[in-house]
């Protein structure tokens, strides 16, 4: 088994290029959403997600295409409904087939999420037919 180099993205980022990131990198993930309305955070999306042109989620799917490169988008767990925040994060994130998701599970400043709120999330990303291990 070889070793596979990737990367994570948020919008501290900026706008990834995703073409030139796959010229050394198997695998990238960019951050969709952290937490939901009903969170600390309010319900924060990432702007180059989606953005007006769909920029770093279209890129991501066109290296994918052209190279076998595995795009990936996540959401940041946050304390508190974690239900409600797999919910959030499928509203944000639009058709994810071809895409690996996975969760951020860390602790910031007024939020330190459980193994309850993960369980939870998975459970509503499951029930939205969307695949999590």
């Amino acid at each position: 088994m070889s070793v596979q180099f990737g990367i994570d993205a948020s919008s501290f980022q900026g706008n990834v290029n995703w073409a030139r990131t796959d010229a050394t990198t198997a695998f990238g993930w960019e951050k969709v959403t952290q937490g939901s309305p009903h969170t600390v955070s309010g319900g924060y999306v990432n702007p180059f997600w989606a953005g007006p042109s769909g920029h770093n989620k279209r890129a991501m799917a066109r290296r994918a295409s052209a190279s076998g490169f595995v795009p990936g988008g996540y959401l940041f767990l946050e304390a508190g409904d974690g239900a409600g925040q797999a919910e959030f994060f499928h509203s944000k994130a639009g058709n994810m087939a071809g895409f690996a998701i996975a969760v951020d599970v860390e602790p910031t400043t007024g939020s330190r999420p459980g193994g309850d709120g993960q369980t939870r999330q998975h459970e509503r990303l499951r029930a939205r037919r969307i695949p999590v291990p």
